[in-house]
């Protein structure tokens, strides 16, 4: 359990680890993902009450985003921004994605963002 911290789990400068199956409560934010060429696959995450975004990706970094849950976040369950910010997140079968822009928002706030599908042309999120 990853309990308290301003970030539960940070993944930058590139790098495209694989974050799976961790327990994220109580942080500022759940899982931060930034900078160029950061390509991470997050999956099965349980991420609960963090005071901003359960899930931040941001400064043209990417990413695949498959079955995490975030219950209770302060503000997005994902949220998607800056210029050339690229996420791809999959529940199930299919698999959406979602380009961020200055102020670019995706958000599943309260529900698990497994739940929702991005539409890449309007950057909104609608409930399955």
């Amino acid at each position: 359990m990853i309990r308290g911290n301003d970030v539960g789990v940070g993944v930058t400068e590139g790098a495209a680890p694989a974050v799976e199956e961790n327990e994220i409560a109580g942080c500022v934010f759940g899982i931060v993902v930034s900078d160029a060429g950061s390509d991470p696959l997050v999956a099965s995450n349980a991420i609960a009450g963090c005071r901003s975004a359960g899930i931040l990706v941001d400064g043209a970094a990417g990413g695949v985003y498959e079955g995490n849950g975030v219950a209770g976040p302060g503000a997005a369950g994902i949220r998607v921004e800056g210029a050339g910010t690229f996420a791809t997140t999959r529940a199930g079968p299919g698999s959406s994605t979602g380009r961020g822009t200055s102020g670019g928002l995706a958000t599943s706030r309260g529900r698990p963002p497994d739940r929702a599908v991005l539409n890449p042309q309007t950057q909104a999120l609608k409930r399955r």
